[in-house]
C-alpha cells in the first residue's frame, strides 16, 4: 500500500498535500475594527485529540488483533506524513495567543520568538479585517538546521477565515529545491470543543499521490479518520470511541471491503 505522503526529515520538512477550507456564515452584524479579531485556531494546523488508541500496555496476541493493527497501520503512516509539516504553523499560531497585537494601517500584527527544536522561529501574523472575514497571513524568520537553508522574512501561510478564527482556509508554502511552493491546503471547522473537522487534499500534479484526501473528525467522544487514495482506487474509513477505543475499519484492500472490528480490548469482534 502506498502511503498518502513520505515523510520528511528536517525542522521545516515538506509533504505534497492540499487543503480546502469552508467559509463561516457571516456574523449578524459587522465586527468592531477597532478590537483585535481573535487569532486564527491553532486548531486548523493540529489534529487535536484526534489520537489513535495504543495498544502497547495491551495484553493479547497480535493475531486476534489483525483489525486493530491494520486501522493502526493506515492512521499511523499518514497522521506521521501531514504532522511533519504542520510542527511550525501550529506552534507559530498557538504562540501569538501570547503575544499582544498592535494595528498598522487597518492590519493587526502578532509578532515573537517561539522555540522549535533547536531553532529560534521569529514569527509576524498578520490579520487584515476584510467584511465579516479576516486575511491571514505568518511569516517566519529561521533556519533549518539540517539543511542550512535560510527562510527570511518567508511567507510559511496564508488564510482566510471567519471573524472568529474557528472556520476558514489556508495554504502552506515552503521552500522545495530552493523555490517557495504551495505545498498544503486545508479545510477546518473547529466550532466548539467536542467538535472539529480537519480536511487534508494532495494538490493534482503533487507527484504520485496528488488529488488524495485524509479527512479528521471529532464529534463528541466519535473519532473517524477517511483516507481517499484516488491513483489507487482506495478508500480506508476508521471509526472509534476515544473513551472505550473500540472501533472499525472499512478498506478497500482489507477483508473485501467489508466493515471489520474490535472491542474495548482491542480484540477483533463481529460487527452488530
Amino acid at each position: 500500500m502506498t502511503s498518502l505522503l513520505r515523510p520528511q526529515r528536517g525542522l521545516l520538512a515538506v509533504c505534497f498535500l492540499s487543503l480546502t477550507l469552508a467559509a463561516c456564515d457571516s456574523a449578524d452584524s459587522d465586527p468592531d475594527l477597532n478590537v483585535a479579531p481573535p487569532v486564527l485556531s491553532a486548531e486548523a494546523f493540529d489534529f487535536g485529540d484526534a489520537m489513535f488508541p495504543d495498544d502497547q500496555a495491551r495484553s493479547g496476541g497480535q493475531m486476534t488483533r489483525q483489525n486493530f493493527n491494520n486501522a493502526a497501520f493506515r492512521f499511523g503512516i499518514v497522521t506521521l506524513a501531514v504532522g511533519a509539516n504542520l510542527v511550525i504553523p501550529h506552534l507559530a499560531t498557538a504562540a501569538a495567543l501570547n503575544t499582544e497585537p498592535v494595528i498598522e494601517r487597518g492590519t493587526w500584527i502578532w509578532a515573537n520568538t517561539v522555540r522549535i527544536g533547536t531553532e529560534d522561529v521569529r514569527f509576524r501574523l498578520e490579520g487584515t479585517p476584510d467584511g465579516n472575514e479576516v486575511l491571514w497571513s505568518m511569516r517566519i524568520t529561521t533556519t533549518d538546521p539540517e539543511t542550512d537553508e535560510v527562510y527570511d522574512d518567508f511567507v510559511l501561510y496564508t488564510a482566510r477565515g471567519a471573524f472568529d478564527g474557528q472556520t476558514g482556509s489556508w495554504e502552506l508554502y515552503y521552500r522545495v529545491e530552493g523555490v517557495r511552493t504551495r505545498v498544503l491546503e486545508a479545510d477546518f471547522i473547529a466550532t466548539s470543543a467536542t467538535q472539529k473537522t480537519v480536511t487534508f487534499s494532495v494538490p493534482e500534479g503533487a507527484g504520485n499521490a496528488g488529488g488524495d484526501s485524509v479527512v479528521y473528525e471529532r464529534d463528541g467522544d466519535d473519532r473517524s479518520f477517511d483516507w481517499t487514495q484516488v491513483g489507487e482506487g482506495f478508500n480506508h474509513f476508521v471509526e472509534w470511541d476515544a473513551v472505550t477505543e473500540a472501533g472499525s475499519i472499512t478498506a478497500t484492500n482489507y477483508n473485501g471491503g467489508e466493515q471489520a472490528c474490535w472491542d474495548e480490548t482491542l480484540e477483533d469482534v463481529p460487527c452488530n
